[in-house]
Order: structure tokens, then C-alpha cells, then sequence
């Protein structure tokens, strides 16, 4: 009978595994088509490459986890000569990640990955709050940009 027990839970662990596993997939990419000045901006990338699972929402600049899971989102930053911006990473209202781009002669970009656990329904953003004054955009090259993958549902 113990055995029996044991094969059983065996089964529906691996129905709860196989169901995590056939979640369709997520994953965006965002580029911005405009430089931001100044300060206090949520930013909306608003040229979106790739929407698969379309949580992605280019009119506010959102992605919003459609399930619970491991989530990767990188994000590139430029600036000009002589400016400088940080953006960060903001998942609902906490800031989880910053990446900078600075350089007093040329104008420069930084990439920066993150991993994060996320629950259905958090809010994940970028924001350019109080540090630095100028987001460069040059859409001919992709950037700045903002990208997700759902790495594996929880």
C-alpha cells in the first residue's frame, strides 16, 4: 500500500510539473523612438519588436506577469556627452534594479540584466525618477530598449 502511495503522489507531482512546463511562453522587446530630458518620467518604450503573450503594454510602458514565475528583463540606457541617466528597474512600487549611462565625451549606452520572481498581476516598469537629465534615443540602432522572458513558471 505504501508503495501504491508513493506512485500516486509520484503522478501528481508530475501533472503540477508537465502543467508548469505547457505554459504558453512570454517575452517582449521594447525600444524607445524618442529622447526623454529632465526628470520624474515612467518611460514607454513604445516601439515593441516582439509581444509574444502580449503582457507588454506600450501605451503605459508596463509588463504585467500573467503567472507566477522566473522572469529575466534586461534594459539598455544612453545618454549624450556630458549627461548622464540612471534608470531603474520597478516592480510594482519597489525599485529592484538601477543600470547608469555616463560619459563626458561621447554618447554612451549600458545594459544591465536582472532575474526576478514575479506573481501574477506585479507590475514591472521603467522609470527614470531623479538621477541624471537625458535618455538618448537612436531608434536606427534599437535603444534604449527593454526586454522580458518568462524564464520558467512557479
Amino acid at each position: 500500500m505504501s508503495r501504491l502511495d508513493n506512485l500516486t503522489k509520484e503522478v501528481e507531482a508530475l501533472k503540477k510539473e508537465n502543467a508548469l512546463l505547457r505554459h504558453s511562453p512570454i517575452a517582449f522587446l521594447a525600444e524607445l523612438t524618442k529622447t526623454v530630458s529632465g526628470q520624474n518620467h515612467q518611460i514607454h518604450f513604445d516601439q515593441v519588436k516582439v509581444n509574444i503573450g502580449n503582457a507588454y503594454y506600450p501605451s503605459h510602458g508596463n509588463f504585467i506577469a500573467s503567472v507566477n514565475g522566473l522572469y529575466q528583463f534586461s534594459i539598455t540606457a544612453c545618454s549624450t556627452a556630458n549627461h548622464y541617466v540612471v534608470l531603474e528597474l520597478t516592480v510594482n512600487t519597489s525599485v529592484v534594479g538601477k543600470v547608469l549611462a555616463d560619459d563626458t565625451g561621447y554618447d554612451e549606452c549600458s545594459s544591465k540584466t536582472f532575474l526576478i520572481q514575479l506573481s501574477s498581476g506585479d507590475d514591472v516598469f521603467v522609470q527614470h525618477k531623479s538621477q541624471g537629465d537625458y535618455l538618448l534615443s537612436a531608434s536606427a540602432y534599437g535603444f534604449p530598449s527593454f526586454s522580458g522572458v518568462l524564464l520558467r513558471a512557479l
